[in-house]
């Protein structure tokens, strides 16, 4: 309707206009159409209401553009960072686990180390003998010696080890200066930290002489939870000094 009353205007204007100009040229009814069709597109196009209306459906148009852009950033975003939060998780779980599994061990027959050559030391030769389980050492009287007893729902293992003087003087046995790591593994459990005890005889704390071409015993004790014998399917000793280790199976 607008554009129609507006293409009436036009054309009265052409016709008054008509008579005012000397040198208007003669048009047919059709061209005097058009043109009064092209005036009013004109009009309506630099009409104050026409541009405001132009540019609130722009407005409109952009605003809801941005909205979907907006919308879809954000989807796009919580899929990345849910998929970067899976990612960083299972990083840490296969992490955690990497650092809490038992790392992979070397495990020699017991009966076939000198556990001298483990210490760096050329004088003597020291081997495994055997091992006994029991809730004190040593058993019976004991005189005025010091003994060791387990605690309560405890079992100790007692590590027999046999010191012999190979050179062909007098020496004296120092085991205390190698500061030694020492602990025993039963039934494919946690390794048990050996004992520092007050036995004269504590293998840890070892410090004797020995005459030449003899032999001293010396014991490792380990404190462990309750059992048996029958009950031991395995039982590992693990030895460690600052520049080397072993570790050999008793059972």
């Amino acid at each position: 309707m607008k554009k129609g009353k507006l293409i009436s205007m036009v054309a009265i204007a052409a016709g008054l206009l008509t008579g005012c100009v000397d040198q208007m040229p003669e048009m047919t009814e059709e061209q005097s159409a058009l043109i009064a069709e092209y005036a009013a597109d004109v009009l309506l196009k630099y009409s104050p209401n026409y541009v405001y209306k132009v540019a609130d459906e722009e407005v409109l148009l952009e605003k809801e553009m941005v909205e979907m852009t907006t919308e879809e950033m954000t989807e796009n975003n919580a899929e990345e960072q849910t998929k970067e939060t899976v990612e960083v998780v299972e990083a840490e779980v296969v992490s955690t686990v990497e650092e809490e599994a038992e790392p992979t061990e070397d495990v020699i027959d017991v009966t076939e180390v000198d556990f001298a050559e483990i210490f760096a030391m050329d004088d003597v030769e020291i081997r495994y003998e055997d091992m006994e389980i029991c809730s004190a050492y040593p058993q019976g009287d004991v005189g005025t010696g010091f003994s060791v007893s387990a605690s309560e729902g405890k079992t100790l293992v007692i590590v027999h080890m046999l010191i012999k003087n190979i050179s062909e003087a007098v020496i004296t046995c120092d085991l205390f200066e190698k500061d030694l790591d020492v602990s025993v593994n039963v039934n494919d459990g946690n390794y048990k930290k050996a004992s520092n005890t007050l036995l004269v005889n504590d293998f840890i704390t070892y410090m004797e002489e020995i005459p030449v071409g003899e032999s001293k015993e010396a014991v490792i004790v380990a404190e462990v939870n309750k059992i048996t014998e029958e009950e031991m399917n395995s039982c590992l000793l693990r030895i460690t000094t600052k520049d080397a280790g072993v570790t050999a199976k008793m059972k």
